[in-house]
């Protein structure tokens, strides 16, 4: 992995998640869970975190933001990196549920309040916890970092600094401890205004290279208009029984073999996201349904990755795409429509817009860009597809059993992350409770329209 400068400018979309931390309806933190065969030995899980730390500088890096918000925040090693507020340990609370998967939903009831709970944005954005006390002798690492470190994937690359992918593997050995100048704020604001006429002068380069491809391609700036409309319009209204927001979180977790899924998607003719995206429709059409308010569509947003093989490790590499997810068909009708407008939407020209948006945002004051931030609507649900590792793997000398990624609540009702690992599917909803009332209701439906969807491959299979 190559190492990051000890002190380097955020990226702009870096940069905007982390002034999102402070938003409390709409804060980006993500989160991972590792199940573990055992509690790995504490002395050993200090030294691959301080190791991991040297290796991967994100992990010793705070932000530090210019003094008056001149020029851009930067990442720098934080001088007084203290290893023992990243990394804790405690036990999963007692519960009246001894068995596997109640002492499971202690632990993430125990969570909740995490999902919930600030970052510290004055130091590294990040921290982790071993809680020890899962049955059968398990234990977990629940890790919780800002999405201004790293998006899904590049949350899967970075992972394998801390983690081994042999059993048995020994002790990485220490590297030296990164040099930490002591950045302020006044001096970041101090070499911006220096850099002021030399980066003006880029600008209005950048703007008339711009302006002039378009002079010579004027079919492509039409193109491009249209695009954004599409881009930009609507996709489906938003539900009304979806439409409180609130900063409380739930947490809920289903899990499947990826095998049944798989067959699933190829019985129904379909992609593996298709299949997941109709569960996701088929919970929702229950859900609308069984409180007596039914809906055709709810707008439903997906994250596109646009990670090439030559990128750094880590950071935010990806747009979005918005569509309007069906409430009113069966399973593979919903598949099919899903399908078209996926690669529909991969293909606009103007699903760059925001990458040009984001560095004008940041040039507003904090105040004026969480207004903007909030007069963009939000859609009903987010779904994330991540996959993870096929192959097991170990954190200090610890297999690791299951891995569940959970997304942020952006301002949205629900948040759906699916992460495959080792042949297995996790899929973590992260509910905003204002939103969804009836937490037992939901539940159910989400089963129930997992086992329609699953149904396609069991008929496959008796073919």
């Amino acid at each position: 992995m190559k190492q990051q400068p000890t002190a380097e400018a955020m990226s702009p979309m870096d940069e905007l998640f982390f002034r999102s931390e402070r938003d409390p309806i709409r804060r980006p933190t993500t989160y991972a869970i590792y199940v573990l065969e055992s509690a790995p030995k504490w002395t050993d899980l200090q030294h691959t975190f301080e190791r991991a730390g040297r290796e991967f500088l994100r992990f010793r890096q705070r932000v530090v933001e210019p003094t008056g918000g001149v020029g851009p925040a930067h990442w720098a090693v934080d001088p007084r990196f203290d290893l023992d507020f990243h990394l804790r340990r405690a036990a999963v609370p007692p519960s009246e549920d001894t068995s596997a998967e109640g002492r499971f939903r202690a632990l993430l009831d125990a969570l909740e309040p995490e999902l919930m709970t600030p970052l510290d944005l004055s130091r590294p954005l990040w921290y982790a916890t071993l809680y020890e006390g899962l049955a059968d002798g398990q234990a977990a690492l629940f890790f919780k970092a800002s999405h201004a470190i790293a998006d899904g994937l590049g949350g899967v690359q970075i992972s394998m600094v801390l983690f081994d992918d042999q059993e048995g593997a020994d002790l990485r050995p220490m590297p030296s401890a990164p040099e930490s100048p002591d950045l302020s704020g006044d001096q970041l604001a101090q070499n911006a205004i220096s850099d002021m006429p030399g980066a003006a002068v880029d600008r209005v380069k950048g703007m008339f290279g711009r302006a002039r491809r378009w002079l010579a391609e004027p079919s492509q700036v039409s193109e491009y208009i249209a695009s954004l409309r599409r881009v930009m319009s609507e996709t489906a209204p938003p539900s009304p029984l979806l439409a409180e927001r609130g900063a409380s979180r739930r947490l809920l977790v289903l899990e499947f073999p990826l095998a049944d899924m798989k067959a699933a998607a190829k019985g129904a003719g379909a992609s593996i996201n298709d299949a997941y995206l109709a569960v996701l429709s088929g919970a929702m059409r229950r859900y609308h349904e069984e409180l007596e308010q039914p809906v055709d569509a709810i707008p439903i947003a997906i994250p596109i990755s646009t990670r090439r093989a030559e990128d750094d490790e880590g950071g935010n590499q990806f747009t979005g795409g918005m569509l309007a997810l069906p409430l009113d068909g069966d399973p593979r009708d919903c598949m099919s429509a899903i399908r078209q407008d996926v690669l529909r939407i991969r293909e606009e020209a103007a699903l760059d817009f925001f990458d040009h948006l984001t560095p004008l945002m940041l040039g507003l004051p904090t105040a004026v860009t969480a207004r903007t931030a909030e007069s963009i609507p939000a859609p009903d649900l987010q779904a994330s597809n991540v996959p993870a590792h096929p192959v097991p793997i170990y954190i200090a000398g610890a297999r690791v059993l299951k891995q569940i990624g959970i997304g942020p609540v952006p301002g949205i009702a629900v948040m759906a992350t699916m992460l495959s690992y080792c042949g297995q599917c996790a899929v973590s909803f992260n509910i905003d409770p204002a939103a969804v009332t009836d937490l037992p209701l939901f539940e159910r439906c989400l089963r129930d329209a997992l086992e329609e969807v699953l149904a396609f491959g069991q008929a496959t299979d008796q073919v």
